[in-house]
């Protein structure tokens, strides 16, 4: 834990609008229509001038917040001109009649034109409406509350049937699908997925309320019961046996090495699908588990996470058994930016839920996170440990929990230090270099969210 607060703090204010810049740069850029968002200006070695769904998602969300968030009204305006954009270009895409076996909502990849991509992929891919629609179900409650209910109710959601609006569209497919498999985000494995289910669950709640708001119960009635649903099929995935929560259940395609069960999207699950009602939340003792486990993983894995590399905290990637280089698979994977983001931002998170709930419950589930925090105390009779606020354990873990988030921080600043902020979707896992697609639109979206965790 190397990494000091004030240094860190430091870099993050300044990297905050490079990132802001760089994520601002890959929406309708030239050669693309308005409203479309590349993964990267990358046209080559790899090509990743599409819009996935997925991405643009989270990246409309690192707009919202910016609308939020808005100092003045000309930046309100320009941010709430770049949404109307994203919502008008995403409406195009559900509306594309299908080709066979290509297109619907499931559909994970697009060409920056606005047409269907019709190349051999993984498809369908279910994660990408549900975050699509908790992006701009954020928007609409926004909106309204800024009386500007006209333009929710044109474009966003109207209460009728067939749906004709994006976000409606979206829940109703999110309502009807989410029981399906599919292929996950990292696009490899069919089955059903943690990452997938989690961020169903939260788009169907948070758009249950958006239904409410706007007079459409049945609707909401039926969503929230789907959510239900899917709490109850989210606790298959937690092992007790393992003490970590699998990745993929039901698998049924994709690729056949990837036999640890063990993946970061764990973690990404996590973040994107919190509900704040406990259910696999930031703070649950089964998502610090899995965290834990993967960071001891991650950190004998790669050469570069040895103390004697020089480099300051845990680079992590996706899975210890990723093959994809960046380029293709016939390499080794290697650490990715946005993902060793994530690990800051669930180091903040917890910490907040924690501090604002005045205890830290440790249990024997949790307690290989906090073990790695230095803790070294005993578990009660009950089997758990609650360490209370204004005790001096709570403070230490406290602190080192954001310590910790520091030095996932420090990390990414090291790895960039020579790229005035840009990052690249990889970082070997032996020369700490960046490489793969340039300018990975999903890194700045995750150092932005770990911003607003850190902020906030």
């Amino acid at each position: 834990m190397g990494a000091t607060r004030q240094a860190i703090d430091a870099w993050t204010m300044a990297e905050e609008p490079l990132a802001t810049q760089y994520l601002l740069a890959n929406i309708s850029p030239v050669g693309a229509a308005k409203g479309a968002v590349v993964a990267s200006p990358s046209t080559n070695s790899p090509n990743y001038f599409y819009h996935w769904v997925r991405d643009a998602s989270m990246v409309s969300s690192a707009v919202v917040d910016l609308y939020q968030n808005a100092p003045n009204a000309v930046a309100k305006k320009t941010y709430g001109d770049i949404l109307n954009d994203l919502i008008d270009f995403s409406r195009g895409l559900q509306a594309l009649p299908p080709q066979g076996n290509i297109g619907g909502l499931g559909e994970p990849k697009y060409l920056v034109t606005g047409q269907l991509f019709t190349g051999s992929w993984g498809r369908p891919q279910n994660d990408g409406p549900a975050l699509r629609a908790m992006a701009f179900t954020r928007l609409a409650n926004l909106l309204l509350d800024e009386g500007q209910g006209d333009l929710v109710t044109q474009k966003l959601y109207r209460a009728e049937m067939p749906a004709t609006t994006l976000i409606k569209e979206d829940l109703e497919y999110v309502a009807h699908h989410w029981s399906d498999t599919c292929f996950d985000l990292w696009e490899e494995n069919h089955g059903h997925h943690f990452f997938t289910q989690m961020v169903q669950r939260k788009a169907l709640l948070t758009g249950a309320a958006l239904a409410n708001r706007l007079n459409d119960s049945g609707a909401a009635n039926f969503y929230s019961q789907q959510a239900a649903a899917l709490e109850t099929a989210l606790e298959r995935y937690w092992s007790p046996t393992d003490n970590f929560v699998y990745v993929t259940l039901d698998e049924d395609g994709g690729i056949s090495y990837k036999t640890s069960h063990l993946d970061s999207a764990v973690v990404l699950g996590a973040l994107w699908g919190d509900n704040a009602d406990g259910v696999f939340t930031p703070d649950d003792p089964r998502i610090l588990a899995t965290a834990a486990r993967l960071e001891q993983t991650f950190s004998s894995l790669y050469s570069v996470n040895s103390t004697s590399s020089g480099a300051p905290g845990i680079l992590i990637g996706r899975y210890p058994e990723d093959r994809y280089d960046g380029y293709g698979t016939s390499s080794l994977g290697n650490g990715w930016p946005l993902i060793t983001a994530a690990y800051a931002e669930l180091y903040e998170r917890a910490a907040t839920r924690f501090e604002v709930a005045g205890v830290i419950p440790i249990t024997s589930v949790s307690a290989p996170f906090f073990s790695r925090l230095g803790w070294s105390g005993r578990l009660g009779a009950t089997g758990k440990a609650d360490i209370v606020a204004g005790t001096r354990e709570f403070s230490h873990l406290i602190v080192a929990m954001r310590s910790k988030a520091d030095d996932f921080l420090a990390r990414i600043e090291y790895d960039g230090q020579s790229s005035q902020g840009h990052y690249s979707e990889e970082v070997n896992r032996s020369t700490g270099k960046q490489q793969g697609a340039i300018d990975l639109t999903w890194n700045y979206a995750a150092f932005l969210s770990a911003f607003k965790a850190r902020v906030n």
